[in-house]
């Protein structure tokens, strides 16, 4: 077995060996004009560590250096990179503010993997600042509009330890990108973060009872941030179960609160089942989708990112070729899109024209041919057939439906 292959074996992610290199050699790296990125030892007289070449995030190529040559520093390197990536040093929990256009009053835990639960007391929500909310208080003379939306909520997440801190933190991050990412799919309410954080925003604030513009940051902090070594322990009810027909066909604009899937114990279940390759893809789907929710008012960009979620679990086109004219003999790109929506991405029949619409309306916009706030008029649309919010709905359900057909096409 090749080093590269050592090497794999003795990860549970793929995603640890780039930061286990880094910090092999102190994080010195060369990028070449083939590529190849080197990774180069520390101290004024270098050395080189490894030739490596990644392709799509991963590692197409890995050539051991002149410090690697030897089997004994190879066997000593693949010791530590075991160690440093075995999830035998414990586990801990880490911490992210997520926002939802339904408030979440209950919580909901999936085994002692993730949680999610409702914006303690001790966050320091203010109110009397926005101008709106003053106005409507002095009509109704009751207002919680500070409060929401959108509802700030708290996504608890465990991962492994490591004795390498870079490894450990790299982890954490994944590991909330990763449920926040899964979460926007399985739940109503259109999860979003807060965006640039270290970027500041012109706002206008009400002070003594006129408008006053104050560049500020965004920003969260539930009082529950940072790690832990487990869930914070805190008194709540469940989050309730919805009771209808069909969850996703629900429109929830007008709840009171954020419901669970009954469907939501199973698709875990079969999310935790997928082989490494597909749940490295539907990851990638998952992290589409929800940057489509994220800039859904956009609907270029989101139109664009609901897309790139289905072509993320496409089947692979066929390699064969036509022995009379050379072209490839199975489907294309967009006959596997269409196919793939009429399959998983089911709407009522009045509806599908328009579903099959959408790779039409992605391949404009991705090519330049077409942007709706440049080319059609504010008021009226050139061509309805195609909106936003269906898009959304499609996606999910081709997302939905992908994850729960165990004969899926790969």
């Amino acid at each position: 077995m090749d080093l590269l292959n050592r090497l794999k074996a003795c990860v549970p992610d793929e995603r640890d060996i780039p930061v286990l290199l880094a910090a092999a050699v102190g994080g010195q790296q060369r990028l070449l004009k083939s590529g190849v990125i080197e990774y180069l030892t520390g101290g004024p007289k270098y050395s080189i560590f490894a030739r490596v070449r990644y392709k799509n995030g991963q590692i197409d190529r890995f050539q051991p250096g002149t410090v690697l040559l030897s089997p004994k520093a190879q066997d000593k390197f693949i010791a530590q990179v075991s160690n440093d990536a075995a999830q035998t040093h414990g586990s801990f929990v880490s911490r992210r503010a997520l926002f939802s256009e339904v408030p979440l009053r209950g919580c909901f835990q999936w085994r002692e993997r993730f949680r999610i639960s409702p914006c303690p007391k001790t966050a320091r929500i203010g109110s009397g600042l926005d101008w709106f909310a003053f106005a409507s208080s002095q009509l109704t003379r009751k207002n919680f509009s500070h409060l929401g939306p959108p509802f700030p909520f708290v996504m608890e997440v465990r991962t492994f330890r490591s004795p390498n801190r870079f490894l450990e933190e790299s982890r954490a991050l994944r590991d909330l990108d990763t449920h926040q990412y899964l979460l926007t799919l399985l739940l109503h309410g259109r999860f979003r973060y807060a965006q640039h954080d270290f970027e500041r925003r012109w706002t206008y604030v009400m002070r003594r009872k006129r408008i006053e513009y104050h560049l500020l940051h965004q920003g969260f902090d539930s009082g529950l941030d940072g790690r832990a070594e487990g869930f914070a322990r805190r008194r709540m009810c469940s989050a309730p179960i919805y009771k209808g027909p069909d969850y996703y066909n629900h429109l929830w604009g007008g709840d009171d609160q954020l419901h669970m899937p009954d469907t939501i114990v199973s698709d875990l279940m079969l999310y935790d089942a997928l082989p490494r390759d597909l749940l490295r893809r539907f990851n990638r789907a998952c992290y589409w989708y929800s940057l489509g929710v994220q800039f859904n008012k956009e609907s270029a960009l989101s139109t664009i990112a609901f897309a790139n979620a289905v072509e993320c679990l496409l089947p692979r086109p066929s390699k064969s070729q036509c022995s009379s004219c050379g072209k490839p003999s199975g489907p294309g790109p967009t006959k596997l899109f269409t196919q793939h929506l009429k399959k998983y991405g089911v709407l009522p029949p009045s509806l599908a024209w328009r579903r099959d619409s959408i790779y039409g309306v992605r391949s404009a916009l991705v090519h330049g041919s077409h942007a709706k706030r440049t080319d059609e008029d504010l008021f009226g649309s050139v061509d309805p057939s195609v909106d936003s919010l269906l898009t959304e709905i499609v996606t999910q359900r081709s997302l939905l439906g992908w994850l729960r057909d165990t004969r899926r096409p790969t």
